[in-house]
């Protein structure tokens, strides 16, 4: 039973680890397969701005927006670390205690879904900066970098596929 459940208690960390870089590593890298494009001087010269034929007003507005999230996002990284740390060391224990077990995970929880939501009000704070056609293609962008991580982390043939069946990494 013991084993069982530090197996779990791995098995979800990692699983929650994975999901909190993805979403953190996303907005901050948009390139498919290169390094993330560094703080540019020039917001014209941004790989978002490029894609999305950003104005010079727009790239300002995204630029303050991205510079408030990741001050919050980093606060909250910080502190889903810290939870992480304390329950690697609860699942080290000789003697693990589940009830200590089960509030880390709950604080774990609680600190991811606040992350989430901090994540999808940017998105859609973004999203109001930007034309229809420019919300298109951003969303497309979303899309495709969500895809081609979940294909990084596929396992067994499952993960994303079309609808015969087949799957969508190539």
């Amino acid at each position: 039973m013991k084993r069982k459940l530090i197996i779990f208690g791995i098995s979800l960390l990692v699983i929650i680890n994975l999901s909190s870089l993805a979403t953190i590593g996303y907005h901050r890298c948009f390139r498919k397969g290169e390094e993330c494009p560094k703080e540019s001087k020039h917001p014209e010269e941004s790989y978002l701005h490029q894609q999305l034929s950003l104005t010079k007003s727009q790239a300002e507005k995204m630029k303050t927006l991205r510079d408030s999230f990741n001050l919050q996002s980093n606060k909250i990284s910080s502190d889903l670390l810290e939870r992480r740390t304390e329950l690697v060391e609860l699942l080290m224990a000789s003697e693990p205690d589940t009830e200590k077990i089960n509030e880390a995970l709950s604080e774990i929880d609680s600190k991811q879904a606040e992350l989430q939501k901090k994540v999808i009000n940017y998105l859609l704070e973004e999203k109001e900066i930007l034309t229809p056609e420019q919300q298109q293609k951003f969303f497309s962008i979303i899309k495709e970098r969500l895809l081609h991580e979940a294909c990084k982390y596929q396992t067994n043939g499952f993960g994303p596929t079309e609808n015969n069946g087949r799957s969508t990494c190539q």
